[in-house]
């Protein structure tokens, strides 16, 4: 475990207002608190002077299940795409054979006279 004797003073600051916090206005050792109901946060700032997030669990399940519903969606889109190019492939397929066949009778007409 790290050197715990360097203790500094642990300041709060708070605000109900929803914004995201520059490096500018936190100082090592200080935890912001957003307290908004709609999307309580924590920051701090790590050792390189980025700031950290900490958001609420909740949201973090409620992302994840909008990503996976987002991403269900897509999946049948794409299955629904790919069924129907299946399907189109397939006419294709027997437009040409009937091409090939109608080429094929032709010729041997030709080669019959």
């Amino acid at each position: 475990m790290g050197d715990i004797t360097n203790r500094q003073q642990l300041i709060h600051l708070h605000s109900e207002v929803v914004k995201e916090l520059s490096p500018e206005q936190i100082n090592f050792g200080e935890i912001a608190v957003q307290y908004a109901a709609d999307e309580p946060l924590l920051y701090i700032k790590d050792s390189e002077g980025n700031i950290v997030k900490f958001i609420d669990s909740k949201k973090v399940d409620e992302y994840i299940n909008d990503i996976v519903s987002a991403i269900t969606e897509n999946e049948f889109v794409i299955s629904s795409a790919l069924v129907d190019l299946d399907s189109r492939v397939t006419d294709i397929s027997s437009a040409l054979t009937r091409d090939e066949y109608v080429i094929s009778m032709a010729l041997n007409d030709l080669t019959l006279e």
